[in-house]
């Protein structure tokens, strides 16, 4: 593979390289100029979040160079973003709010998500059409393409609305709960396909929409329990959870599976289980798991990211092939597979340490080569960083 520059952004001072000059001790201090890069589905497109000036932005391209969206991101604090498909960049952020409807005095952290649609540049909640929602999302359950609509699904909690059309939240049962929605992502349009209850934590939707499992919590016995579907008819697992509680954490290898997180056993097992017939298996445990990789259309399960070169917990032999020859590519740093395309022809990696203070790099497998396109410390070169290295104790 051949490592080689290439401009990007050149017209924002945070995506050009590092300077020669000194830097000034704030440049070591900063928070990274480039947060995060992500590849679309097709690895046509990428969004990033970059500070350009004194601004943060949401900032939307191709690897060939052209921008084709920006939006302000403000003082609002993101924890992520993700594509859906190639015209949906989903951000999403939280704040911090005083007495949120009505329910306490104290200070509060809401969560949001905000739909970014390429094709026309509009920047909503998902929630915008949702009325009482105060644009607050309390889970997130994936996405799926069918009938030539883009729809995701969020929980939103219950709401009853007054006499006078104020809002208000409905604690009819005690404690807050949430309802499952479908929202159009190309129209905004918002159903709700499941109501919650006090009992209710997570759902499983698959690639065509329908609701593959759920979890529910009983607080009065401290048990938890896996169901298939929407309904009660069919239980797939139960779990003495006195202390702490397992997560239903998404779909698994193969449609009609999905994947739980279980801390209450000796290994904190990763357990996936067969929705149809309830075999389970265990894929992983805390010793040698990672964060999820997943299928960018079906939101199946590729295998788990590690700190392994050699990426043992990849199931899908394709993605694993490549992730090994992008690790080697870059001997001496430390490597990190941030997004790859669905048919992983391209990567983005971040890679530090040695003399290097964080660089994004698009890694064109068909091509063999890779171009830096973007720095989270532009300020410090290469001259300007220490020797680093990793050591066991």
């Amino acid at each position: 593979m051949t490592i080689r520059p290439l401009a990007i952004l050149v017209a924002t001072a945070t995506m050009a390289g590092p300077v020669v000059a000194a830097p000034p001790l704030e440049a070591y201090g900063n928070l990274p100029a480039v947060e995060t890069i992500e590849l679309s589905p097709s690895g046509m497109r990428f969004a990033t979040i970059a500070t350009i000036g004194e601004q943060r932005r949401l900032i939307v391209g191709t690897p060939e160079g052209e921008v084709l969206r920006v939006a302000a991101i403000g003082d609002r604090k993101v924890s992520g973003f993700k594509w859906v498909g190639d015209n949906h960049v989903l951000v999403r952020t939280h704040n911090t709010f005083k007495a949120p409807f009505l329910l306490a005095a104290r200070q509060v952290e809401l969560w949001g998500v905000s739909n970014l649609t390429v094709a026309t540049g509009k920047v909503a909640s998902v929630f915008d059409k949702l009325r009482c929602s105060g644009n607050t999302v309390f889970g997130e359950f994936g996405s799926a393409t069918f009938d030539k609509h883009t729809y995701g699904y969020f929980s939103a909690v219950r709401f009853i609305e007054t006499r006078t059309r104020d809002c208000m939240v409905d604690t009819s049962q005690g404690v807050l709960m949430s309802d499952l929605y479908k929202v159009d992502l190309d129209s905004g349009k918002v159903r709700r396909i499941a109501r919650g209850s006090q009992r209710h934590r997570s759902w499983v939707v698959g690639s065509d929409g329908s609701i593959v499992a759920h979890d529910e919590f009983m607080r009065e016995d401290g048990v938890w329990r896996l169901y298939a579907g929407k309904d009660h008819d069919k239980l797939l697992m139960e779990i003495d959870a006195p202390v702490v509680t397992p997560d239903l954490t998404g779909p698994g290898r193969t449609s009609g599976t999905v994947l739980v997180f279980d801390p209450t056993s000796d290994r904190d097992s990763v357990i996936e289980v067969n929705v149809g017939s309830g075999a389970t298996e265990e894929l992983a445990h805390d010793e040698n798991t990672g964060t999820p990789l997943r299928d960018r259309d079906s939101d199946l399960l590729l295998g788990f990211d590690t700190d392994n070169p050699d990426y043992p917990e990849v199931f899908n032999q394709a993605l694993r092939s490549r992730l090994i020859g992008t690790h080697k590519a870059f001997p001496g740093y430390q490597v990190r597979v941030l997004s790859f395309s669905q048919n992983f022809d391209r990567l983005i990696v971040f890679t530090d340490g040695n003399n290097d203070s964080g660089t994004y790099w698009l890694v064109n497998i068909p091509k063999g080569k890779a171009d830096p396109i973007g720095y989270a410390y532009p300020k410090v070169s290469t001259k300007d960083v220490g020797l680093t290295r990793m050591f066991s104790y």
